[in-house]
């Protein structure tokens, strides 16, 4: 029997195939512009489960594109994945949905792996992320979105283990200097597109129609409204190391030692500590001792750090903004945030 809710989409492509979305689980991987949209289109189709990860919080510069959050979640400072998943349950109650605030880093997508999912959509904003994706995918044999948006354009792959070339085969290294949201801004249209591509090709391939995938990258620019395409199946690189005939899979070289990085054109350094076992609690009260709270909720605590803003989540990662060197952020987090 034809569910009303899903009724205009079971018309296009019938009952079975909406059975078989149901079955499903995707997760994405950034819940920003990309992301939101993605989940959202995805949620109102009818997938069975959703997985959402993002390391962020929401802030009034990411209302004019991300349309799953509000004033309220960007004063609140709540983070994107769990404010994502009290929208989406809202929209759709049939979807299980689960949130992570963390980085996508390789005990996730090992996670995501035992817990079987079926296809991993990309929105995240630095290339370090998804090549680590894209290692992971293909050493658990798990099809994956490659999306991205800049200004005015956007780029869509869909990539399958054995079938496509891979993302490593199309980069010789990751990116450092490419432009960013945050250098040349978006345009929301940009992401829509971008969300909207994947997803296209997300709900092919559910619902079983991979005769209907487009294995090609898609490239749009809509504000001089160029299309393109450009076929990779000749650039499959059988010495490559994450798919070619001698893996070694080199993004899953994990380190236990605290982790710095720039993130991607935000003028932050984020740090990841090695697995920490402090009560968040306790670690909040001893920091008020030195430093000033700016803001607190359940899931993330800011201060004033010599006139930078450092945010400190729940499960011990660290924001310092307004700061691009991780010689200065490791002085400021040696100095006030070990124990």
């Amino acid at each position: 029997m034809m569910s009303e809710r899903y009724s205009r989409q079971q018309l296009f492509w019938g009952e079975a195939a909406q059975k078989e979305l149901a079955a499903k689980h995707v997760a994405v991987i950034g819940v920003g512009a990309i992301g939101a949209t993605a989940a959202d289109l995805l949620v109102r189709a009818g997938i069975g489960r959703l997985t959402l990860v993002d390391r962020d919080y929401v802030e009034l510069s990411n209302l004019h594109r991300q349309s799953l959050y509000t004033v309220a979640d960007a004063e609140e400072a709540y983070p994107k994945a769990l404010a994502a998943k009290k929208h989406l349950a809202s929209v759709n109650p049939e979807v299980i949905i689960d949130a992570h605030v963390q980085d996508a880093d390789q005990g996730f997508f090992q996670s995501l792996a035992a817990e079987h999912v079926d296809l991993i959509i990309d929105a995240t904003d630095n290339f370090e992320t998804r090549l680590l994706l894209n290692d992971c995918a293909h050493y658990y044999k798990i099809p994956w979105i490659y999306g991205a948006c800049v200004g005015a354009q956007s780029i869509c792959y869909f990539i399958e283990p054995e079938k496509t070339p891979c993302l490593h085969c199309l980069v010789d290294q990751i990116p450092l200097d490419g432009p960013t949201c945050d250098t040349v801004g978006i345009l929301a249209p940009a992401a829509q597109i971008t969300a909207n591509l994947q997803v296209a090709e997300a709900l092919k391939f559910l619902t079983g129609h991979t005769d209907k995938l487009h294995r090609n990258v898609i490239a749009v620019n809509i504000w001089d409204f160029h299309i393109a395409e450009l076929s990779l199946q000749d650039c499959r690189n059988l010495s490559c190391s994450t798919c070619g005939d001698a893996r070694t899979y080199p993004f899953m070289q994990r380190t236990q030692q605290t982790d710095f990085a720039v993130l991607c054109g935000r003028q932050t350094v984020q740090i990841r500590p090695k697995q920490r076992t402090l009560d968040f609690d306790a670690w909040i009260t001893h920091l008020q001792q030195r430093l000033v709270l700016l803001k607190r909720n359940p899931y993330l605590a800011s201060f004033d750090v010599e006139g930078h803003k450092v945010v400190v989540f729940k499960e011990g990662r660290l924001l310092i903004h307004g700061m691009t060197d991780p010689t200065q952020a490791k002085k400021l987090y040696y100095r006030y945030f070990t124990m």
